[in-house]
């Protein structure tokens, strides 16, 4: 999220609540009904935790294959273009905020991690499924499913202490606010979910949600693991300014003229015809890489 400069201080609310485990239409409701509350409570932004809808797979870590629990979770995951959808785009026009939203998307049978940002008009202003490069962004929302502290046998990048002091690093390295976001779990998810045993979200907990300053200082007061709630944070934009003076990765930090990030914005097609005689059909380029046997290989290197 970018150019804050219409506001010098900015309400935003970081969830941490247990979605409806499994259930398409119960997660769009809760999540509509915390969007409310944010609102409600002078939030004007509200950041979900990764998977909110309908919340994340913790079965993945527990269970080698569960064919019955993927087909189910396939059938109740978010397709963009749906009712279910444009129901919190409403709610978030409705409410007048802006909400970032983590859910599984099924796009024709598939699953995609996704997370939209939806605008206070209710226009969805960005979809991620794909690594997407950001620049110049002020809030960071990172969407997170449970976590608990570190047991041992997990690696420590997946437990809590983990991914807040990534979150944290984010924060430092990019010079953003970040709404750090997690899940809860309860006993009522384990059962649903089957992790019962499971080397990971195993037990009840899992709420981490954090607002953290552009020096990486967490500014909000914690709920208990087991609560659920929203984290509220009063954000002074100057601040990323007074953090920038010191590291500007995007400004005086930066040295494009040896290191640059390219990044092809094309959609990318499963199907792709492509005459290879020059006729003028096919890609517009091909490289010729010369092997170390002598051999030549062709890379396609357009595919538009």
């Amino acid at each position: 999220m970018s150019k804050s400069s219409v506001l010098d201080v900015l309400r935003v609310a970081v969830v941490q609540h247990e979605p409806e485990w499994m259930g398409l239409q119960g997660s769009v409701n809760k999540a509509c009904s915390i969007i409310a509350e944010a609102a409600q409570n002078g939030a004007k932004l509200v950041a979900f935790p990764e998977a909110f809808i309908p919340g994340y797979p913790a079965w993945l870590a527990s269970q080698p294959m569960n064919a019955k629990m993927q087909a189910d979770y396939i059938k109740n995951s978010l397709v963009v273009d749906s009712e279910e959808m444009a129901k919190i785009q409403a709610c978030a026009a409705r409410n007048h905020i802006v909400v970032s939203l983590g859910y599984s998307e099924n796009d024709h049978n598939s699953l995609f991690i996704g997370q939209a940002i939806i605008d206070l008009d209710g226009k969805i202003l960005s979809l991620l499924k794909y690594h997407t490069a950001t620049y110049r962004e002020e809030i960071h929302c990172a969407a997170w499913p449970p976590l608990f502290p570190h047991a041992g046998p997990e690696l420590y990048s997946l437990a809590q202490e983990g991914a807040l002091v990534l979150s944290q690093a984010y924060a430092i390295e990019t010079q953003t606010f970040t709404l750090h976001s997690s899940t809860v779990l309860t006993e009522k998810g384990i059962e649903k979910l089957g992790s019962k045993g499971g080397l990971l979200m195993s037990k009840p907990g899992g709420g981490t949600s954090a607002v953290i300053r552009p020096d990486g200082k967490i500014i909000s007061t914690p709920l208990d693991p087991t609560a659920k709630g929203l984290v509220y944070a009063d954000l002074n934009m100057d601040q990323g300014i007074l953090a920038r003076s010191y590291l500007d990765i995007c400004g005086h930090y930066s040295r494009p003229d040896l290191l640059w990030l390219g990044c092809d914005t094309r959609v990318r097609k499963h199907k792709v015809d492509a005459n290879r005689s020059g006729s003028g059909h096919g890609p517009e380029s091909w490289v010729t890489v010369t092997a170390g046997s002598g051999n030549k290989l062709q890379d396609e290197t357009d595919v538009s």
